[in-house]
């Protein structure tokens, strides 16, 4: 029990609906599905005030990779009195001494920043219903293709090369929820783009490629492939892709600021600077 008197417990099952709650009154996208679907990946606590939910975070760490760290809601009615403070207490306590990222909101920063956690990179939400400016399939050098079964721990493969960390659980999962799409050159694969249902449709991520026209030829495939629905895709603001996705009807409507804390076991916060190469987030919570 804290000192203020509310609970601070795991997240369980029976949490889910009041936390798609908070999310909801925060104008957050996220369905039930999509909480479930995090906790399946990691781990999280919830604030209790009389047995009710008010506030949440969650974290994902695998083996000896850095940790992710997102879903921090507070109700807005409860706001300003400490609890988001308190919520990243119990987090930090479970991720223990190991390198931690987040995507913080604007008015999140400041309380991160307290906590250790150093800006390093800048995250675009672009958003929509998109479009092909000349009506075209997609025409590029590297052949595109669907994903198949046994494309897995290839892709595992490349993705723990191209960005840094070992991803093959949730990569896993991402594929098991929804389809991918990989680019090859000389039978070699150079990227891939993982899609899933998200929110108000589906969200497109990750996406690692070896250089920004595959990427773009991956996310293109996508448009194409999901007919003119309602599609997300968050990207890092170096990726170059924010005019490009704009031009095809996914604009820009918010950003978020990737944050990183060092652990006790070493390193410093440019240690967790993104790969050039992940153009897109699976999400603004797993990075």
């Amino acid at each position: 029990m804290s000192p203020s008197g509310i609970s601070i417990v795991p997240m369980a099952p029976q949490h889910l609906a009041e936390a798609h709650g908070l999310s909801v009154a925060v104008r957050w996208p996220h369905r039930i599905e999509d909480w479930a679907f995090l906790l399946t990946l990691g781990r999280g606590v919830v604030a209790l005030d009389g047995g009710q939910v008010i506030g949440t975070s969650l974290w994902w760490a695998k083996g000896n990779s850095p940790a992710t760290l997102g879903m921090i809601i507070v109700a807005p009615e409860r706001q300003g009195q400490g609890l988001g403070r308190q919520l990243m207490d119990e987090a930090l306590a479970g991720i223990g001494p190991r390198q931690i990222m987040l995507n913080a909101t604007k008015e999140g920063m400041p309380l991160y920043a307290k906590l250790g956690f150093a800006e390093i990179d800048v995250v675009a939400q672009h958003q929509g219903q998109p479009k092909l400016p000349d009506g075209g399939s997609v025409a590029s050098e590297t052949p595109v293709r669907s994903m198949e079964r046994e494309d897995l721990q290839a892709i595992v493969v490349l993705d723990a090369r191209e960005t840094g960390r070992s991803r093959e659980a949730p990569l896993k999962a991402f594929a098991q929820a929804g389809e991918g799409l990989l680019a090859e050159r000389d039978g070699q694969l150079q990227g891939y783009a993982l899609a899933r249902l998200f929110g108000r449709g589906h969200v497109i991520g990750p996406v690692v490629a070896s250089d920004d026209q595959i990427a773009r030829t991956l996310v293109r495939a996508w448009i194409e492939k999901l007919g003119g629905g309602f599609v997300r895709i968050d990207v890092r603001a170096a990726s170059g892709l924010s005019d490009w996705l704009a031009s095809h009807g996914l604009l820009k409507v918010d950003e978020v600021f990737t944050m990183v804390r060092s652990g006790a076991r070493g390193g410093t916060p440019n240690d967790g600077r993104p790969s050039p190469r992940l153009f897109a987030l699976a999400s603004q919570a797993l990075g």
